[in-house]
């Protein structure tokens, strides 16, 4: 009797049964102990400081390059570099094309997109890759596990791998348009000696909401070695004493702390006593060897006493002090110090027109109109002899050509161009060879960016004031490393009372000698 027989005898087996995968399975499970089915989600929890703050990722908008330059043979993939990066600019759809060449590329063979194939990890998906079947080669399967653990990748870990399997994994982090500091920094490092990478030579990143101390921000964007040069954007307040640590950046090339508006009660943490601690700090250990701007804004207490201290920073160029405390008693002060004053709104056009006058800052507006008509006319024809000079890939700038990130990165390169970035060379860094970004000459030193607060557009036109020195500090007027002596210093604020006092002496002593003239003459009659 057949139905006597046990089920697994009839060849029926309830586990053997294949498993139909129904929609709600990935969002419910089920628990054997209890028989309760629930539910797992993930929600990020915010933290209390940003003491990870170079590990978060966030949007970033990169340039891109001509779609008309012929980098050379250090395209990624092997493939020639006009091709592929004609290809990869215009997102052309490869189709059948990366097919047939990531399949010439297996065999040996050459194609005008060899890189596709090759460059397009994300695209990657189970065995298909547009249209090629097969299995991933160990090699992608690698480069996949790096890109989902790229928050925790180490340089240890990138410089034991070769520079081909470098550069593919960069390239598809920098497609994807969410990079941390930490990996950006990694791989400026490790890419740097190669053909320069859009990506590669700039890094911008905003916290508008500060939580923890500048500290926190301050110690990742030191570098010692000069891996990358590091701009920093204050627009809120913190102390004086961790403004003064602001010092031990030594890759610091441009600081900005701005006051949001001179309306607000609270008074300023920035004033003459805060420089002069710079100061110190520069004459006994030699900070600040490549800053070259030095922006502050709307600081009352910040006046022309500041001017004697700045010598010691030997890269200094501009010194833009809109809404401080200055008066124009400092104008002949500045100028023996070697200061040329500039009284323009347009920070990039003062600057121009001193790169090409020596004494920007007249008074005459015939002339300084004029000054500025031929500034124009020759910068423009400079211009134009500049792609002569360049044997290198040439990069457009993100964003509107007069954001103040671009006119302060432009003025950075512009200081660096006219002196042959000579604190560069003199800190040990390697320039290496330079490239055209908007038509201005920039070194391959990666530049990383940070801004600490709300995004400050408002300029006080009314109030613009800036100092400008194109030539270096000579070591006559600078007898400690580029700064005044001590004695020097100490006796600056007391030379209006040591003056007074001798005016008051010269007048007593005249009083006197009147009177004793008088006894004589009224003693000869007797």
């Amino acid at each position: 009797m057949r139905w006597l027989l046990p089920r697994n005898k009839l060849g029926y087996n309830r586990r053997s049964e294949a498993h139909i995968e129904r929609p709600w399975d990935k969002y419910y499970k089920f628990d054997e102990s209890t028989g309760q089915v629930y539910t797992e989600r993930t929600t990020p929890i915010q933290s209390s400081d940003d003491s990870g703050w170079t590990r978060q990722n966030h949007a970033i908008a990169r340039p891109t390059l001509n779609a008309d330059t012929d980098i050379g043979d250090s395209d990624i993939g092997g493939a020639h570099s006009s091709d592929v990066d004609k290809s990869h600019v215009r997102n052309s759809d490869a189709g059948d094309s990366d097919a047939n060449d990531a399949k010439g590329w297996e065999r040996g063979r050459g194609g005008s997109n060899l890189g596709q194939y090759r460059r397009h990890p994300d695209n990657m998906k189970d065995s298909t890759v547009r249209n090629l079947k097969g299995t991933r080669s160990l090699q992608d399967v690698a480069i996949r596990c790096i890109l989902e653990n790229i928050s925790d990748i180490s340089p240890e870990t990138l410089e034991c791998l070769p520079i081909r399997i470098v550069e593919r994994v960069w390239y598809a982090v920098d497609r994807r348009g969410s990079i941390s500091f930490n990996t950006w920094s990694i791989f400026s490092k490790i890419l740097r000696r190669d053909t320069p990478n859009p990506g590669l030579l700039s890094y911008r990143q905003t916290i508008q909401n500060p939580k923890s101390p500048l500290y926190i921000y301050a110690n990742p964007l030191s570098s010692k070695t000069f891996d990358f040069i590091t701009s920093l954007s204050i627009t809120v307040t913190f102390p004086v004493p961790d403004l003064v640590k602001l010092s031990n950046i030594t890759n610091l090339g441009i600081l900005e702390i701005i006051k949001p508006s001179r309306s607000k009660p609270e008074l300023s943490q920035v004033g003459d006593r805060l420089i002069r601690a710079w100061h110190q700090t520069a004459s006994k250990d030699g900070v600040f060897p490549v800053l070259r701007i030095l922006r502050l804004w709307n600081h009352e207490y910040v006046t022309g006493q500041s001017l004697i201290y700045l010598n010691s920073f030997p890269a200094l160029t501009v010194y833009d002090v809109s809404g401080c405390g200055f008066g124009y008693d400092t104008i002949p002060q500045a100028q023996k110090l070697g200061w040329d004053l500039v009284v323009n709104e347009n920070l990039l056009e003062g600057f121009e027109a001193a790169c090409i006058f020596e004494s920007p800052g007249r008074p005459n507006h015939q002339s300084r109109s004029s000054s500025n008509k031929r500034r124009k006319e020759q910068s423009g024809e400079a211009m134009k002899n500049l792609q002569t000079l360049t044997s290198r890939v040439q990069l457009s700038a993100v964003g509107k050509a007069n954001t103040r990130e671009h006119i302060l990165r432009k003025i950075f390169s512009r200081v660096g161009e006219l002196r042959k970035d000579a604190d560069l060379v003199k800190a040990g860094v390697n320039t290496g060879d330079q490239t055209t970004v908007d038509n201005t000459l920039v070194n391959l030193v990666p530049m990383a960016s940070l801004r600490l607060g709300q995004p400050y557009y408002s300029t006080p036109t009314s109030e613009a004031l800036s100092f400008i020195r194109i030539k270096l500090p000579s070591e006559a007027n600078a007898p400690i490393q580029g700064g005044h002596s001590e004695a020097a210093l100490n006796k600056a604020p007391e030379s209006t009372h040591m003056c007074n006092s001798t005016l008051k002496q010269q007048r007593q002593g005249v009083t006197r000698n009147k009177k004793r003239k008088l006894d004589d003459l009224i003693n000869s009659f007797l």
